[in-house]
Parts: C-alpha cells; structure tokens; sequence
C-alpha cells in the first residue's frame, strides 16, 4: 500500500530570522502516482540487464567500458512540484532557485539533515529561468517572464542574499544555458517568444563577474545547429555544450494538418529537431571548437562533472525527431496520456552517458530512476542529487516532486 509522507513544518530562529524548515518524518516518499520502492527495485534491475549489454550493440564506434555505476534511492520529496529552475551546492547544502514553482519561491536542501529550508525568493519572474552556479554563488540569468533581470545568490554569516547582476541584452530569453568559469558568466543559446513570433539564434554574451560595474559583453557565436535547451558543462576551465533543439514552425503545422492529437493524443512529430553535435569553448581564446557527436540526439539536462575529466550528462536521449522515447516505471498517468500510458508513471528517456574529455567518446552509465528532463542535478561528496524536473505524466502541471539521489560507484580505471 502507498503511503505519502507526511511533512511536519518547524519554525526556528536562524540567523536572527524566521526561517521554515520541512522535514521529512518518516514513512514512503511514494505519492498517488509514483511508487519509489517499486521503483527502486526495477530501475537496479534494469541497470544490471543493461550491464551485460556493450553500448557498441546500439551506437558504433562508442566506448563499452564505462568507468562508473550509479546506485538509487529516493530523499524526501521536494516541497512544491518543480521544473525548469536551477540548483547550487554551498558546502552540505542545495540552494534550489527559479522554475515553475507556485509562485516565486526558493528552498535549500541539507543533505545531512535531509529537510528542505525555504529561503529568500530571487527577484525575477521564475518561470523557466536559467542559470548555472560555482563553490560560492548561484546564478539566475533571465527567463521567460523575468525581463532583463539577472541576479546571484550568496551565503553570508546572516543568511542567504541575493545580488542584482548586470541585466542581460534580450528581455524573456529562455531554454538558454549557462555557465561560469573563473569570473566569466558565460549565456548562449535560448529563444524570445513573443506575440510578434519567436526569435532564436541569439547573440552569445559573457559578463566579468569581478567587476560591479561590468556589462555583457558579446562572445564568439555558439556555432551549434541547436538553440535551446542545450546540455552543458564546465571542466577544466572550459565549457561543454552538447545536443539541444531547435523549434522548427513547419514541423508544428504539419501536426496540426494531420491532426491525430483530438482523436488518439498522438503528435506525428516532435515539432522540433534534435541535434547530436557537441563544442568545447577556450574562454581564453573566445573560441568554440567541435569535438565528437553524440551518439544520439540529447537535450534539457546538465553535466555531472567527475575528476575534471568526466562528464555524466543527465539529459533526456531524444532518439528521433518523428516521436520522443517514453520511459515508464510503477505509478500512473493522467488518463489523457494515451494509448495505455495512463497505466503507468511515464517520463522522457532515461539513459545517462559519460563524456570522457581525454578520449573524446562517450560510454553509457546507465538509466536514471525516473526520465525527467531537468536542470536541478547537484554533485555534493559521491552522490548526485536530482530535485523534481519534467516527466511525461501530466500530473502537477506536468511537474515532478520527487528527489533522485544516485550514489556513484568507480568500477574500473580507464588508461
């Protein structure tokens, strides 16, 4: 039988302020549509069977010997279903900031105490916003409905604080990416929707984040086919872009013509074009250069970065650009997700890969416990933590609540 958790709200006086804390006390953290134990079991089984399979069966010419394995369980949930933000880890803990939230809000999570804290709210409108962060700040650099606002969260001897930074050259630029190296705050990629149309092929800016009174700055262009939604990274002092989309107006129009969604809920297409090419940026040279493919089209996930050599991307794998992979666990669906899919908890691929930089391949680790699509994957100490995200079940506004926590195993040394 599923048991929801049941969440206890304390209030205490931290840093001379009321701060709420929720945690967890106890019980499943299994909901009306998502069975975690169960979960639990299939995703550990389904790794082992994908274990005693070469990556080469599927993808030519890709590594077989992937150096690292990843063990899951669940946290408690996260407080409000969440997608579309960002997450940062100041020592033990993760800021969680931006996304489709109900309303603007803002939590961290201790990993110790495993409650969830809930924190001053950034200063835009939250809705898709994106950012990335370092050791010391996490970054919120524009959205859909959040102008030109940019701003970075710190914490001090008296709590968590929010910095204004430069405002960024488009208003409601999203599905960009960031990233931050050294005092650089790197943004490209992204669109602008507006009544007028949609703009995509966005100038690329980088701002000085030592200075206070520093402005963007234009970079050399992303030279990328994708525009949005672009899995990144940042590993020895360069950044990582792989796959992405870009909408495509024709592909969308031809769905509406053929019009399968009123009768079955089918899309003959995507109504965007995945891509599988891959770039590494010098910020030294202001310079992008390729590096290889990936072996499939992957996009809406970040870089897990592993001894400044390895990259775990947690994007969702797009297979094609005529219909999206769908991944299906113990749980259920709104019955409108059909045929049969109500039946289950279904969410995007679930596939994690890992880029080795000095060998410029990629090797598979293994599935995720759920396919979402999300940027609120943190690194802190040996495991990886994965707050909410988008799944395909239609619950929540299509948002999810739960916390993905994958321990990471080492289980072979590469030459």
């Amino acid at each position: 039988m599923r048991c929801k958790a049941f969440l206890g709200i304390l209030f205490l006086v931290v840093f001379g302020r009321t701060a709420e804390i929720v945690r967890s006390q106890g019980g499943s953290t299994s909901t009306a549509w998502r069975n975690d134990e169960a979960n639990i079991e299939v995703v550990r089984e389904l790794n082992r069977a994908v274990e005693q399979t070469p990556f080469s069966t599927d993808f030519e010419g890709v590594l077989d010997d992937c150096p690292f394995r990843i063990d899951w369980t669940v946290g408690p949930n996260v407080p409000l279903p969440w997608k579309g933000g960002v997450s940062g880890v100041f020592g033990q803990e993760i800021a969680l900031a931006g996304g489709g939230w109900d309303g603007n809000q803002a939590f961290s999570y201790n990993v110790k105490t495993q409650s969830y804290e809930r924190i001053p709210p950034p200063p835009v409108g939250t809705s898709f916003t994106q950012g990335t962060s370092d050791k010391d700040h996490l970054y919120l650099v524009g959205g859909k409905s959040a102008g030109q606002i940019a701003a970075k969260l710190g914490r001090t001897d008296t709590g968590w604080k929010w910095t204004p930074l430069a405002p960024v050259p488009e208003a409601n630029r999203w599905t960009a990416t960031v990233g931050v190296v050294d005092k650089w705050l790197f943004l490209y990629g992204g669109m602008i929707t507006a009544k007028a149309g949609r703009r995509d092929r966005l100038p690329a800016w980088r701002l000085r984040l030592d200075s206070a009174q520093a402005q963007w700055q234009p970079m050399a262009p992303f030279p990328g086919k994708a525009t949005s939604v672009i899995n990144g990274a940042v590993a020895r002092g360069k950044l990582y872009a792989f796959g992405g989309w870009q909408a495509h107006d024709g592909l969308a129009e031809r769905s509406k013509e053929v019009n399968l969604w009123k009768k079955y809920a089918i899309w003959p297409y995507q109504r965007v074009i995945n891509y599988r090419d891959a770039y590494r940026y010098d910020p030294a040279a202001d310079r992008w250069e390729k590096i290889r493919s990936l072996p499939t089209p992957m996009y809406g996930g970040v870089g897990i970065v592993l001894q400044d050599r390895y990259i775990l991307l947690m994007g969702t794998n797009a297979g094609n650009n005529v219909t999206v992979k769908r991944t299906v666990r113990v749980g259920k669906s709104v019955p409108e997700r059909k045929p049969m899919l109500d039946e289950y908890w279904t969410g995007y691929d679930d596939m994690i890969l890992c880029y080795d930089i000095e060998k410029d391949n990629y090797s598979r680790v293994g599935m995720m416990l759920y396919g979402v699509s999300s940027w609120n994957w943190a690194l802190v100490d040996n495991k990886v933590y994965g707050f909410g995200g988008e799944p395909y079940h239609g619950f929540n506004g299509n948002r999810e609540t739960v916390l993905q926590i994958g321990a990471i195993r080492q289980v072979s040394v590469p030459q």
